[in-house]
């Protein structure tokens, strides 16, 4: 689910629309009040991001999760006796 605008509109209805985004900062919320504004849209109240994780969110899952991974493929190779640096069975010449 996309984020979520509510605006109060010119005729004082106020209603809740769905962001062509996925995730709102703060500044793009302030970028968003100023062109609804200049176009008589009406006033944007709040915005609602519906537990959307940023980018920067999402990419530090990524690499944590590569991480995590690694070390769990370390683990399996070491006792399997492969090389840690390799992960074949070589007598630690591969450096």
């Amino acid at each position: 689910m996309n984020a979520t605008v509510k605006i109060e509109r010119p005729d004082g209805k106020i209603e809740t629309v769905e962001s062509k985004l996925s995730y709102i900062t703060d500044a793009i919320f302030s970028e968003m009040k100023k062109v609804a504004a200049k176009n008589n849209r009406g006033t944007l109240l709040s915005y609602d991001n519906h537990g959307n994780k940023s980018p920067e969110q999402q990419m530090r899952e990524v690499k944590t999760s590569r991480q995590q991974f690694a070390a769990m493929h370390a683990a399996a190779n070491k006792e399997r006796g492969l090389c840690p640096h390799c992960g074949t069975y070589c007598d630690g010449d591969c450096r």
